[in-house]
């Protein structure tokens, strides 16, 4: 694999999207397996032919479709229950394997030092800051990340993890786990996860009938009514044909998940640069161990880092390559190493000359200049930033901060927008200590700090979250324009928030015409961005047509941002190489002169963000 195909984002998710008809298609001829063993069963077990009468056959249609009706109705039962279940995101399977949320001010050293690698890696790919979970009671060294897309992702690390590995160790094993969240991997294996239940569940089922036939014997010992032994065959069988169907289903998993483990060990080496941190972290699970002893852990077997089950003798049910091949690809020469130089420069651009291509081409991508430039603009921040966005009420004076530091207005409009905030009294009093240290950053930091802030205000209680946002829509909208900034800034705010809350979207659209309408309100409402002069408008709107190939007589009237969002719904459920046009369309429209500038380029993030094609934060100059 060379490490272009590595860093393709795109076509990455397209190819996760196949892998997932491939699931379809693999569950649909284990379960039709499933219905001829149970049909073969049910003829053993209730057909055989009275001497008396005709011969039976083999061949018994109605027998056939009864057993498939009630086949397809438990296994299909079983797997829209766990997958409804699974919808609400990652944070339900980092609760189920007994996770409890760091806090993202937590000071405990070791909790702080995960936290900070954690915020560091998602600045750097421009992904939402997921929620770290700490498996407390499991000491092998472990980790994963579950969700079916970045808004509702998580990073989960066992205890072990926390307590031994070193910074670098650690980076690499987020690193790891990153790529299975940009690569589109956590959806396939949440998938997975409901297609096993569904499947685990004939074997459940018939385990418990051999129960409750056991039970019933030793209850009626002593007398002949209600044989047991009928019901003690159907859940044998029930329990024998379950676990065949549980047989395949490992065999599914095991293939699904080796190869994107290398391709996850080779992406962290490429992200960091630093492939020994992460070989170093194979070492010390090979020699502590990786072992998770939750109930669920074999239910989320294929989340995980390593192998959480013990060793496999088997090779084929391994849902993980071996440590020692790993460690061994990881070295130098191997064929991990191979790849891990970035094609991307190394410095990040900066957004002199910065050309739409360029920026869109960053999407997806993590390379150790990113890394080094989040962790100097962290370092660079006022304390009192980061410390603020840790904490609920820090985080909401914050975004108003940044909201009345952008905006301008007559006096009669800051007072009101004084008055809004000062309904929120805790974070009032935070807004006004944020205030003066808002004015020393660069305008290109501004965007990163609503990140760093997100998962304090995704711990506020939805009806809180929901008065938030109502509050800062009413700030930014009070003197009847919204610029550049402020219009990322409400986008970024409600896809971190509202939309956050909402599952994950399908691809349903596979033509950009499909969402003509779609698209061009969003390119409308990028070219009205900044501009006042209608015919300077209506070039920008043109541009970015052109680049879907379509025309238009002029732009529509200027979006509110309730349509904007109600647009990038849509588009979210397009294709990813839709997507890919779309930013491509949205940067032409936004830099007609061929470049982007710092709040042009702040916009296209903010609608990368919103389409799950995360880009990175820039320089404001060259170093």
């Amino acid at each position: 694999m060379s490490a272009a195909r590595a860093m393709d984002f795109f076509g990455l998710q397209d190819r996760a999207q196949r892998n997932t008809v491939w699931l379809v298609v693999l569950y649909a001829l284990a379960v039709a397996g499933i219905v001829a063993a149970i049909y073969l069963f049910v003829l053993l077990l209730f057909g055989a032919p009275d001497p008396a009468k005709s011969r039976a056959t083999l061949w018994q249609p109605n027998l056939l479709l009864s057993v498939a009706g009630a086949v397809a109705g438990v296994v299909g039962l079983g797997t829209a229950w766990k997958t409804v279940q699974l919808l609400r995101g990652g944070e339900v399977v980092a609760r189920m394997l007994g996770g409890r949320r760091l806090d993202p001010a937590t000071s405990d050293p070791a909790e702080r030092r995960a936290l900070n690698v954690v915020e560091e890696m998602a600045l750097a790919a421009g992904l939402p800051v997921p929620h770290v979970y700490v498996l407390d009671a499991e000491e092998g060294i472990n980790a994963f990340a579950a969700g079916f897309g970045p808004r509702d992702a998580v990073i989960g690390l066992t205890r072990g993890a926390l307590e031994r590995l070193s910074r670098d160790e650690l980076q690499g094993v987020v690193a790891h786990e990153f790529s299975h969240i940009l690569y589109g991997d956590m959806r396939l294996n949440l998938r997975l996860m409901g297609v096993l239940h569904g499947i685990l569940l004939l074997a459940l089922i018939g385990r418990t009938l051999v129960r409750a036939a056991l039970r019933g014997g030793r209850v009626r010992r002593r007398s002949d009514r209600n044989n047991p032994l009928p019901l003690l065959l159907a859940g044998a069988g029930l329990w024998v044909i379950g676990s065949i169907g549980v047989f395949v289903a490992a065999l599914i998993k095991a293939a699904v998940s080796r190869q994107r483990e290398f391709l996850a060990d080779a992406a962290a080496a490429q992200f960091t640069r630093n492939p020994a941190g992460l070989a170093s972290a194979l070492r010390k699970v090979a020699a502590a161990g990786a072992l998770v002893q939750d109930d669920h852990a074999a239910e989320a077997s294929h989340l995980f880092f390593c192998n959480a089950l013990g060793r496999s003798w088997v090779a084929w049910f391994a849902t993980h390559p071996p440590l020692q091949e790993r460690i061994r690809r990881l070295e130098p020469g191997g064929p991990t190493t191979a790849v891990a130089p970035s094609p991307l420069p190394a410095r990040p651009p900066t957004m002199a000359g910065l050309a739409p291509e360029t920026a869109i081409g960053l999407a997806g991508t993590v390379t150790p200049a990113q890394l080094e430039l989040v962790q100097a603009m962290l370092a660079g921040l006022p304390p009192e930033l980061p410390a603020a966005a840790r904490s609920p009420a820090g985080a909401r004076g914050l975004i108003y901060a940044l909201a009345l530091t952008a905006g301008g207005g007559d006096p009669d409009t800051r007072r009101r927008q004084f008055e809004m905030v000062a309904a929120d009294s805790a974070a009032s009093a935070a807004m006004q200590a944020l205030g003066r240290h808002l004015n020393a950053i660069e305008p290109l930091q501004r965007l990163p700090l609503v990140e760093l802030a997100a998962p304090a205000l995704r711990t506020l209680p939805p009806s809180e979250q929901e008065a938030f946002v109502r509050r800062l829509d009413g700030i930014l909208r009070a003197d009847r324009r919204l610029d550049l900034f402020e219009y990322a800034l409400a986008m970024v705010v409600r896809r971190q928030l509202v939309a956050a809350a909402r599952p994950a979207a399908a691809v349903r659209h596979r033509t950009a015409s499909a969402v003509r309408a779609e698209i061009e309100t969003l390119i409308a409402g990028v070219a009205r961005r900044g501009r006042t002069e209608e015919e300077e408008i209506r070039r920008a709107f043109e541009t970015g047509l052109a680049r879907l190939g379509w025309q238009a007589k002029g732009p529509p009237a200027d979006p509110a941002v309730e349509e904007i969002d109600a647009a990038l719904e849509q588009l979210a459920e397009a294709a990813h190489e839709i997507r890919r046009r779309i930013l491509l369309a949205c940067g032409d429209a936004a830099a007609v002169d061929g470049e982007l500038t710092s709040g042009e380029y702040e916009l296209i993030r903010a609608i990368s963000e919103a389409l799950d094609c995360p880009m990175p934060p820039l320089a404001q100059a060259a170093a």
